[in-house]
């Protein structure tokens, strides 16, 4: 059995301070962090990353942000140092789940990875929404839960109360673990 890391929306809008939908604080430690794990990494790398057009409807809700082809929509830099000589697989998404998380979910099955390993932002929308889409689809389509662990230090929200009820509820309602 093999296992695999998903980086989810290590991007400069949600993690540098001049990012237009930032966490609100400083996020130096989690992302030299999350970079010491994906350098260190022993399985399959994925990164998801939101991919947005100017004039997507998402901006109704929230403020622009990971538009395609600004800075904003970029890595991290500290992530971007550590893959250069690694193997990884991108999977933009448009909105907090979606066709792509589908496609995520299929090719974990598909190289038959059981064990899952969850680092990134948003805790309380995209980590549990991506979360939630891989195990119920693969579930669904594949007839097995896979284990899902989330790294709970190399998380992180811009409303810590959300971001504890979704680690509650993906334990509950996924299994997930924590380390």
């Amino acid at each position: 059995m093999s296992k695999a890391l998903i980086v989810v929306d290590m991007q400069n809008d949600f993690l540098l301070n001049e990012g237009s939908l930032n966490l609100g604080h400083d996020t130096k430690d989690l992302r030299e962090n999350i970079a010491k794990l994906v350098k260190s990494f022993e399985g399959r790398l994925y990164f998801t990353y939101d991919n947005h057009q100017e004039d997507d409807c998402e901006f109704n809700t929230f403020p622009k942000h990971c538009v395609e082809h600004t800075k904003g929509h970029k890595l991290v830099d500290e992530i971007k140092a550590v893959i250069k000589d690694k193997n990884y697989e991108l999977f933009p998404k448009k909105s907090f789940t979606g066709a792509s998380i589908i496609n995520l979910a299929n090719q974990l099955a598909d190289n038959d990875i059981k064990e899952i390993h969850v680092v990134g932002v948003c805790t309380h929308i995209c980590v549990h929404d991506i979360v939630s889409t891989i195990v119920n689809h693969t579930k669904n389509a594949h007839g097995y839960i896979p284990e899902v662990v989330i790294h709970e230090k190399l998380v992180d929200d811009f409303n810590q109360d959300m971001a504890n009820f979704a680690i509650k509820r993906m334990q509950n309602l996924y299994g997930v673990k924590l380390v």
